[in-house]
């Protein structure tokens, strides 16, 4: 018997042919209708600030790190992203919840500790991490409401903490000092909260926008270039404008797997936490569950052989023609078995072949291409019924992996596997334990 435990990162395994390690992906629970698609992120790390609109920080010279970040060739950029209330604490529980739990003001909420479902207690209660970091945070569980420049009002995970239903650990609410170097240990998604200073909470423009800006830089400037080699993202966005914009606030995602870019898909704190659940594949919370997730900016689209699936092209326009890379060039798409709207800006796929798997696709919208996308074939481990590799009703596919599927392992559970079998690639996650009982793992790539 061979056993396999994954610890900080993935590591090459065992005596098969070989074995390599790819890019970290994720478990399922309960899969989403409007799967997005898209690589899971290894690491998510979630920067929120305080109180600007989007039209204060783009082009503006007092931020230069963030608009570096803005035309960066792994940021995709939400022009059209929104608060969806004032004061500051509500949006934080939003983004959290899919709700504001009946939290209106900066107050210190009743009736805690909270039970509603929430994204941290999701992602727990699946075998993923999730931890909360604040700056000037005291203490590890700490509960009061303020100490020097941290407030309670910013950190929503506090109001769930130590519940006996969807609750946050004490252990999960820690301080920024706790931050991880080796960004390899992070918990699958992290928030992390600066303090008043550094949020561009407090001070006029001209003060609170350099600090915020300086501080993302020394604090997360190192992250973000990691996260673009490590299958990881980096999420900065702003809980609510200063209440003289309409409440848009400046969204940027960047990633290994991010398609640079302007995005103006409508989008609230509630698609973020959508954009979140699905890339897990955990169930809604709130509101979340009626808001559309992130499209458009990724560059891989993962979907089981076999199976379906719809691509938006990046630009809108007039005129539309898909095009597919099979491996000699790009040609145009025509509608037939397998394709539909070939000349609008989704692009239907059906019944996908195993041949397609790493096929690239774009989209010429009035004469200018859009971001291409690439297929890719993929079956996650969700363990749903048991640790046994041959039950089908253990993957995300309903179906067994074969030669032609990319192999996810995403849990901090066991995975037996009691057969000889082939597939195209092996990712095991950190945290995962990957046992063959005298069988062989042949990975065809």
């Amino acid at each position: 018997m061979i056993c396999i435990k994954s610890h900080k990162r993935p590591n090459p395994i065992f005596e098969a042919l070989f074995l390599k390690y790819l890019i970290a992906f994720l478990i399922v629970w309960t899969v989403p209708s409007s799967i997005v698609a898209q690589v899971a992120p290894a690491h998510i790390v979630i920067v929120i600030l305080e109180n600007r609109a989007y039209s204060q920080l783009r082009g503006n010279p007092l931020a230069p790190f963030i608009n570096s970040l803005i035309v960066d060739p792994y940021t995709a950029t939400l022009t059209q992203s929104y608060g969806l209330t004032h004061p500051s604490q509500p949006n934080y529980i939003h983004l959290f919840s899919g709700s504001d739990q009946g939290v209106t003001n900066n107050n210190l909420p009743v009736g805690l500790p909270f039970t509603a479902p929430n994204l941290g207690a999701a992602l727990l209660q699946k075998g993923f991490g999730f931890t909360g970091y604040s700056e000037d945070l005291p203490s590890i569980g700490f509960t009061g409401e303020i100490s020097g420049t941290y407030v309670r009002k910013h950190n929503p995970w506090v109001n769930w903490q130590d519940s006996p239903i969807n609750g946050i650990s004490a252990s999960q609410n820690k301080p920024f000092t706790d931050f991880p170097t080796d960004y390899s240990t992070l918990p699958t998604v992290s928030f992390v909260i600066p303090n008043q200073n550094n949020d561009m909470h407090n001070g006029s423009l001209a003060q609170a926008i350099p600090l915020g800006d300086a501080w993302l830089q020394k604090n997360m400037g190192k992250y973000i270039e990691w996260c673009k080699t490590h299958n990881s993202i980096f999420l900065l966005s702003f809980d609510e404008d200063d209440g003289l914009h309409n409440n848009q606030v400046l969204t940027t995602i960047t990633g290994e797997h991010i398609a640079a870019g302007n995005y103006n898909q409508p989008v609230t704190h509630y698609n973020i936490l959508r954009t979140m659940e699905e890339l897990y594949q955990l169930p809604y919370a709130g509101r979340s569950a009626g808001s559309l997730a992130l499209q458009s900016i990724w560059k891989t689209v993962a979907v089981c052989n076999g199976a379906s699936t719809t691509l938006m092209a990046n630009l809108s326009g007039i005129s539309y023609q898909w095009q597919v890379n099979e491996g000699n060039g790009f040609i145009s798409v025509l509608d037939n078995s397998n394709y539909s709207s070939a000349n609008k800006q989704a692009l239907q796929l059906s019944n996908l072949p195993p041949a397609w798997n790493g096929y690239v696709y774009r989209c010429i919208v009035d004469g200018v291409y859009s971001n291409p996308q690439t297929i890719r074939l993929v079956n996650y481990w969700t363990g749903a019924v048991s640790s046994l590799w041959e039950n089908p009703s253990n993957w995300s596919c309903g179906s067994l992996p074969d030669v032609n599927t990319d192999v996810i392992i995403h849990t901090n559970g066991s995975v037996i596997l009691n057969s000889t079998v082939s597939v195209r690639s092996f990712t095991l996650s950190a945290g995962a334990t990957f046992i063959q009982n005298s069988n062989r793992l042949t990975i065809s790539r």
